[in-house]
């Protein structure tokens, strides 16, 4: 028998919120040091690791330390172990805390040097072409796990009330109330029909995903064909139509034309279209970011 009661979602969420809280009045205060001491520029450069050493060094502090965190006070909750009896270990508060700052950083930079390596023929020259798109596919699958992952385990978190974070869910370390007073149900019906809508929404999400994907695969090979064939008929002379400029992706004019840092020209609107799906060139797949497509003012 467990000698306390573990948490609900409602006190779990309101930790957690307060916790933000007081991890962005940190990250706002050492940045106005910061740009006052060398300047806004230099506070760009290092804003994302100051971003994690201050939620590291603030869950240091207090979890790793075997002390409650500002939000668990607030409530009245402690962080246990599976048997809801004992701390966890500080090697898996320390783990749990490695894996909240900087595992989805590490993912994501590990993802794309791997995409990136595997982008070139000559790291694995025996590689079929054919056998590399797949692979490539199953790393940008891989890739945007990372935010399903994340949605899914918000989803159990609201159905099953355990595990906010999936740092917390890979550790096994549960919430359980410190008072007497706060002993209640511990799962709350109203979280559970919060958690079916969310899941709900997550599969509708995840569909229209799937069919703007195959709806721009779909665009870009028949674009890719239709160049082809202006191609062949550039070099008959026959094709009067390939010096007219189009965009590759709806096939039209290009009306306000931009460019993309690997140099192809797309319509304004098309382009960024697509990169809210996917962050890629649509004809070379080179990694491309919003910020850095350039518009053509007065390009014919």
């Amino acid at each position: 028998m467990s000698v306390f009661v573990e948490a609900n979602p409602p006190e779990i969420l309101r930790a957690s919120q307060k916790d933000e809280s007081y991890i962005n009045t940190i990250k706002s205060e050492l940045a106005d040091i910061v740009q006052r001491l060398f300047g806004n520029q230099t506070w760009l450069k290092v804003q994302w690791l100051s971003d994690l050493s201050c939620v590291f060094l603030y869950y240091t502090l207090t979890t790793l330390l075997d002390n409650q965190t500002l939000g668990e006070e607030y409530v009245g909750l402690i962080q246990v172990n599976s048997t809801l009896r004992a701390l966890p270990s500080k090697l898996t508060r320390l783990t749990a805390i490695t894996l909240q700052v900087l595992g989805p950083r590490l993912f994501s930079q590990v993802i794309k040097r791997l995409d990136t390596w595997l982008r070139n023929p000559e790291h694995i020259p025996d590689l079929t072409p054919k056998a590399r798109d797949y692979i490539l596919l199953l790393i940008e699958l891989v890739q945007s796990s990372n935010f399903w992952v994340g949605r899914l385990n918000l989803v159990l978190f609201y159905m099953y009330g355990k595990y906010y974070r999936l740092s917390q869910r890979m550790a096994k370390i549960h919430y359980v109330f410190t008072t007497d007073y706060l002993k209640t149900e511990n799962y709350n019906p109203t979280f559970k029909l919060i958690g079916q809508m969310a899941l709900t929404h997550l599969a509708l999400l995840l569909l229209m995903n799937s069919v703007t994907k195959w709806k721009n695969t779909s665009t870009v090979q028949q674009s890719s064909a239709i160049m082809t064939v202006d191609s062949s008929n550039e070099n008959f002379g026959g094709a009067t139509a390939s010096t007219v400029a189009k965009c590759s992706l709806c096939w039209d004019s290009r009306k306000n034309t931009a460019c993309t840092p690997c140099g192809h020209l797309f319509c304004w609107h098309c382009i960024l279209q697509w990169l809210q799906t996917k962050h890629e060139c649509p004809l070379c797949r080179e990694s491309v970011q919003p910020s850095r497509i350039v518009p053509l003012l007065n390009y014919e």
